[in-house]
């Protein structure tokens, strides 16, 4: 939506995306993360043209249920609901950090 009229921009949606039960945003430059809850995975976007940069999904990233999202300076930190843990990655590339034990 544009934030100065409230007119509708453009409406996202299809199997490519993997949107599933989208619950949370988050906006880092020109990336926007959506995180789905019940697909398990984190869809990445571009901001400004609302095409599909990639779905982070899989045992590398760890995901149950994510419902929450979070930037600290280049990190995208993701609550996952479904079993009480947050994944931490980057978030302009493709490498991921381990989840947090939350001993740090």
């Amino acid at each position: 939506m544009n934030a100065s009229t409230g007119a509708l921009v453009k409406m996202i949606s299809g199997p490519a995306y993997k949107l599933d039960y989208a619950y949370a945003m988050a906006l880092s430059g020109d990336d926007l993360f959506v995180a789905n809850l019940y697909g398990g995975s984190v869809t990445e976007l571009n901001a400004s043209t609302g095409s599909l940069v990639r779905v982070l999904a899989g045992s590398p990233y760890n995901f149950v249920d994510p419902d929450g999202m979070a930037l600290s300076g280049d990190d995208l930190f993701v609550a996952n609901a479904g079993d009480g843990s947050v994944t931490e990655l980057p978030a302009s590339a493709q490498a991921l950090h381990p989840p947090s034990s939350g001993s740090d």
